[in-house]
């Protein structure tokens, strides 16, 4: 295994691991730790957001450029991600409204997000693609 995606790997496990136990601590009520969830969440965030630059740099890749077709592709990744989950809290009945609208609502919305999610890595690759050279 390389070196990089050993250090990745070793980034990834506890940011992951910190990030849904924030959202866990965030999400059930019963536990009170809303506040230190969030945190615990965006600590996680973070870190697995540190392993893009780190990487890069370990295996000796051209930095990413922030042009508008790069900023497109990772807000449309956000936005497929978000909609995912409004889908799942629709179909997990979070929303206080009948079973049959919230089913009705949230598999279609899950699905667009589910799509958008596949969809985005190809788009990111072709996109990434044209505007670095990689060796």
């Amino acid at each position: 295994m390389k070196k990089e995606n050993i250090v990745a790997i070793s980034i990834a496990i506890p940011g992951g691991i910190a990030f849904s136990i924030g959202m866990v601590m965030a999400l059930v009520a019963e536990w009170h730790t809303l506040v230190p969830g969030i945190i615990l969440g965006a600590v996680g965030l973070c870190t697995l957001l540190l392993i893009i630059p780190i990487y890069r740099k370990i295996a000796k890749y051209p930095p990413i450029h922030a042009d508008k077709k790069v900023v497109f592709a990772y807000i449309l990744g956000i936005f497929g991600a978000l909609l995912l989950g409004i889908g799942m809290c629709f179909a997990l009945q979070v929303f206080p409204v009948s079973t049959l609208i919230s089913y009705a609502i949230g598999i279609p919305v899950g699905l667009m997000g589910i799509v958008i999610v596949i969809l985005t890595p190809l788009l990111y690759q072709s996109v990434f693609r044209k505007t670095t050279k990689m060796e």
